[in-house]
């Protein structure tokens, strides 16, 4: 904290009150003063009980010597860094990593410290390596001839940071080594100050050490590091405002940025520093809306950093956030409003934690849903085409074919029934055909270049031989275009849906489809290269409501199973990126499809 004494104030509590870290503020005699509402929701508590109680009561009895020494530590041997169990509801312990400071407050001295929750029981098990890997402090596991067998990020970071070729996590000086010799032949830990030389000047630690116990003896040991230098680096560019604690602010498990009224960067402490992987020097007295934020991007931010200075109320909002990797990292941030003496707008205090993993996380769920709902989507769909387009049309052969069993049934009445009994079959077996495609289309495919040309050739031979000797059989008009457009197989599914469409709702026997095919530059800024096809017929128009619903998935049967046909087209022509949509025109309807030519 402020070794130099200062009066904790409301907006300081306030401020203390917005960390996500646990903070808890004792007397001498070790008597709770204050709670913020993350150390009680750390402690599975609520402020009430642990306000006005005795540290001592709170913490495990084997703990007790260590709140000792940091009650009766002078100042200028603080900060120090200790591991304790809280006392949990119901029996539980919880396992804690403190970091203590002083202040003092009128003629008292006050000890202060930020806590944060280890992830499980230190003692006695083996920790899973994802629990460690998110700490904000460098993390080692040593194995018995004391070599690092893991290491979490925040290690890896520190000793990209130090100056000398060989560093003191994989390589501990003598005292260390003897430290840590000693720890692993009595099962017994400790803490012990390490100096390091550091890129940027020596950097002060306490290495505290726990056994990890295995069938009883010691197997490994858990060595964590807890960065006690003193903060001025971080802090340059003036004074910290009143009394609020540069351990405070340098050593909090949050990210905390602090701006002056014309954006310059005059904090940037070591959440900051481990996230966004900055030396001080680098950013210190740069423009926050320049330097690290994309001044145009994030405009809203300024203006919300604007309206902080005029109103001094808080607020909260995401932050995208340039690391020195080059990387975008995704903050949640929240404005707090320092007040000088004079009660001027002294600081803006960004109070923020990383949030990026937890954006991509929901990206992901939400991509996972869709896909999801597409599936039950496409479940659906099979369902309705099994149980009743298939269904019925079984029903009605099984109908026709009774018919043809009973006596006195004229011959045309027979050759009818047949007749029918044969367009139910190929009903059955058009569903049939159509479900086996949409089988097919698989999401996320690489297209391929594909000859327009014979992909037409090929649907007008096909369809051709399926409808040989229906009553309406249609004129085809087409030149050669000469293009390749990238696709797949299925694009020749989809050419043959579309001719099936207008013959289904063609109202005379001799009808002309037409094929257009061009490049077309007004489409180029939705697809890249487009090639437009227009596949006209004069069969009959449609009308506006039978035009939307053809594309969109049947949800039920009353328009018949040829609804089927433009919705695979549609799920088809998607798939490549390229887009289709149907124009009623005159006496028939255009079928408009854009694909991007193969370059």
């Amino acid at each position: 904290m402020n070794r130099n004494g200062g009066i904790l104030g409301k907006r300081e509590m306030e401020f203390m009150e917005t960390l996500p870290t646990g903070i808890m503020i004792f007397g001498k005699e070790g008597d709770i003063e204050f709670a913020n509402t993350s150390m009680a929701n750390t402690c599975s508590l609520s402020r009430k009980d642990i306000e006005g109680k005795a540290v001592f009561d709170l913490v495990e009895p084997a703990d007790i010597p260590s709140i000792l020494e940091i009650l009766k530590a002078p100042p200028e041997k603080m900060p120090m860094a200790r591991e304790f169990s809280w006392k949990g509801p119901g029996g539980a312990r919880i396992h804690l990593m403190g970091r203590f400071g002083k202040i003092v407050e009128g003629d008292a001295e006050k000890i202060i410290g930020s806590f944060i929750e280890l992830p499980v029981n230190t003692m006695g098990n083996d920790i899973p390596r994802s629990a460690l890997e998110d700490l904000p402090f460098p993390v080692t596991i040593l194995n018995k001839r004391l070599e690092p067998i893991y290491q979490n990020s925040a290690a890896d970071e520190e000793i990209n940071l130090v100056s000398k070729r060989k560093d003191p996590i994989n390589h501990p000086g003598k005292a260390l080594k003897g430290f840590l010799t000693r720890a692993l032949a009595e099962g017994e830990g400790g803490t012990m100050e390490v100096t390091v030389p550091m890129k940027g000047g020596d950097r002060k630690f306490d290495v505290i050490v726990i056994p990890l116990i295995q069938g009883g003896k010691t197997d490994k040991l858990l060595e964590i590091w807890m960065d006690i230098s003193p903060s001025d680096s971080a802090l340059e560019g003036g004074e910290l405002p009143r009394g609020l604690g540069d351990e405070l602010i340098e050593n909090s498990n949050a990210i905390i940025i602090g701006i002056d009224m014309e954006g310059h960067i005059k904090i940037f402490n070591s959440g900051a520093r481990r996230t966004l992987g900055y030396n001080p020097k680098e950013v210190m007295n740069t423009i926050w809306f320049d330097y690290l934020v994309d001044r145009d991007a994030e405009q809203g931010k300024l203006e919300v950093f604007q309206w902080n200075i005029g109103t001094g109320f808080r607020t909260q909002y995401e932050s995208h956030v340039r690391a020195s990797s080059g990387e975008t990292i995704t903050i949640l941030l929240e404005n707090t409003v320092i007040f000088d003496s004079e009660g001027e707008v002294s600081l803006v205090l960004m109070v923020g934690q990383d949030i990026t993993k937890t954006k991509k996380l929901e990206q992901s769920l939400r991509e996972q849903t869709d896909k999801l709902a597409d599936a039950m989507e496409e479940l659906s769909l099979y369902n309705d085409l099994m149980i009743h387009d298939i269904h019925n049309a079984n029903a009605g052969i099984v109908g026709y074919l009774e018919l043809l069993e009973m006596e006195n049934i004229p011959e045309s009445k027979k050759r009818d029934y047949v007749r029918r009994a044969l367009h139910e079959v190929k009903k059955s077996s058009s569903i049939i055909r159509e479900v086996k495609v949409m089988s097919k289309i698989k999401p996320n495919i690489q297209p391929e270049p594909v000859d327009l040309d014979q992909a037409f050739q090929r649907a007008i031979s096909r369809w051709s031989e399926a409808i040989e000797g229906e009553m309406k059989t249609p004129v085809i008009e087409r030149e050669r275009s000469g293009y390749h457009v990238m696709a797949d197989d299925l694009l020749e599914e989809a050419l043959i849906r579309i001719f099936e469409i207008s013959r289904k709702f063609a109202t005379k026997k001799k009808y002309r489809i037409s094929v257009k095919i061009s490049r077309d530059p007004s489409m180029s800024n939705l697809i890249p290269e487009p090639i437009h096809l227009i596949i006209r017929d004069d069969g009959g128009s449609i009308s506006e409501e039978m035009k939307e619903a053809l594309m969109e998935r049947p949800s039920s049967t009353e328009w018949g199973s040829h609804m089927l046909g433009l919705y695979l087209v549609r799920k088809i022509i998607s798939r490549y990126g390229g887009l289709i949509w149907i124009d009623r025109v005159k006496g028939g309807k255009d079928v408009h499809v854009i694909l991007s030519e193969a370059v």
